[in-house]
């Protein structure tokens, strides 16, 4: 009994160092702040659903984060959260964001998001504004857990994290007559340049009816970027490109009638849950210029535990490999 406990003791240290090790090799994540915009006793401020759901935001905006590294030391995204009842072209919309958006510089050929232009250009823009605003349909019930099964309600963390892709990237400066004109300088977005037809030929480089006309075809508009491609196996990802043309879906988002469903594509349905990017996703994101946290290189410290840590498993497996009356040969493998 003594010999077995002593065994498991050390299998638990060296689980623990791996944990460890794994652990310290994660990048810092990107602070996602948020800001409630409600007035008193409404939305996030309800005296009932109110903390719940600043809970589950500040869920959602964790996980987010925690999906890329910061590329200067300050970088913080600070995003102003509400409740309010949509209108008009939105009124079906569960949840919709408004960026600030712009030209990194004079000499850029492109507009993006003042969070994309701060992660490109190291270098924070937004001074004490906010980086956008994050509204939730107050016509529907949301489900708030963290995890669960939200039945007949839309899952609020879902919604909450597809708009923070919108935040970080996911914008376009079409228009529906083909220009550029959404940007007062006509400029594409640096989203823009990766949108390709089915002949592979950039969208900014076609003429206004060439563009619209992908834009709009269903089933011909991808991805173009090569992180993206790798990510969906080595094909383009289809792009939403649906008619009529809007801007607020088309593009903008992955297309679910060519795939599995995804967090950055534009429909979720009663009940979905998706709390992870899917490696195209991922891929997307690399080619805007992100850092994915995984990527990170841990560092030699990180190794040492990591060692130690597989030098303890290596342990318990000789105590087992002995007791069987078994033997490794000299610079052999075990393998159970």
């Amino acid at each position: 009994m003594p010999i077995l406990a002593c065994r498991n003791l050390t299998h638990v240290i060296a689980s623990a160092m791996l944990l460890v090790a794994f652990a310290s090799a994660g990048a810092e994540p990107i602070p996602v702040t948020f800001q409630v915009l409600d007035d008193p006793g409404r939305g996030f401020n309800d005296p009932v659903l109110g903390a719940a759901r600043q809970e589950a935001f500040r869920f959602a905006a964790d996980r987010w984060g925690s999906f890329f590294e910061r590329s200067f030391p300050s970088q913080t995204v600070d995003v102003g959260i509400r409740f309010e009842p949509f209108q008009g072209a939105l009124q079906d919309f569960v949840a919709h964001t408004v960026v600030i958006a712009g030209t990194p510089d004079p000499t850029a050929n492109f507009v993006t998001t003042i969070t994309h232009a701060e992660n490109l250009y190291q270098t924070d823009f937004s001074g004490n504004q906010l980086h956008a605003e994050i509204a939730f349909n107050e016509r529907y019930s949301f489900f708030l857990g963290q995890q669960g099964n939200p039945g007949d309600r839309y899952d609020f963390i879902t919604f909450a994290m597809h708009e923070l892709g919108h935040v970080f990237g996911f914008f376009t400066a079409l228009a529906a007559d083909g220009t550029y004109s959404r940007d007062p300088h006509g400029l594409p977005s640096y989203y823009d340049f990766f949108a390709v037809d089915g002949a592979g030929n950039q969208l900014v480089n076609l003429s206004p009816a060439e563009r619209i006309a992908a834009a709009t075809s269903g089933d011909g508009l991808f991805w173009g970027g090569e992180n993206g491609v790798i990510g969906n196996g080595g094909t383009p990802p289809n792009l939403s490109a649906g008619t009529p043309f809007d801007f607020n879906t088309n593009i903008v988002h992955l297309s679910e009638t060519f795939g599995p469903d995804l967090l950055m594509d534009p429909d979720k349905g009663l009940g979905e849950v998706i709390h992870d990017l899917a490696p195209v996703e991922r891929g997307m994101f690399e080619d805007l210029g992100w850092t994915l946290a995984p990527l990170a290189v841990p560092e030699p410290a990180t190794y040492l535990l990591l060692a130690e840590g597989l030098a303890g498993l290596a342990f318990l497996r000789y105590g087992r490999s002995r007791k069987r009356g078994g033997a490794w040969p000299p610079g052999a493998g075990h393998a159970e």
